[in-house]
């Protein structure tokens, strides 16, 4: 949980910034990266492994289940988000 919450932190940085400005190319694969590290976060261990022997096709379908996840999970924890956005946003000196 507190790989998933460090990731989450950068993740919001992220989306914080992108509203203030568009982020340079460099920042953008940065963030396109944590994105895919916090979609990995909400695969099991079968479907972690499935991405590395599957045509892309199939690898984005896999994605997208950790993707859609991780949405519900920040609808289940309302709360955490909020604070953990928050934070940020005080952090980036954005509030």
């Amino acid at each position: 949980m507190n790989q998933l919450i460090s990731l989450l932190k950068i993740l919001y940085a992220c989306n914080l910034m992108a509203e203030q400005a568009p982020p340079s190319q460099q920042q953008a694969e940065y963030c396109v990266g944590i994105h895919d590290r916090v979609k990995l976060q909400f695969l099991t261990k079968t479907e972690i492994e499935e991405i590395t022997q599957v045509p892309l096709k199939q690898k984005n379908k896999i994605t997208l289940r950790g993707y859609d996840r991780f949405k519900q999970w920040e609808v289940e924890n309302p709360e955490l988000v909020q604070n953990l956005r928050e934070a940020e946003k005080h952090r980036l000196g954005l509030d």
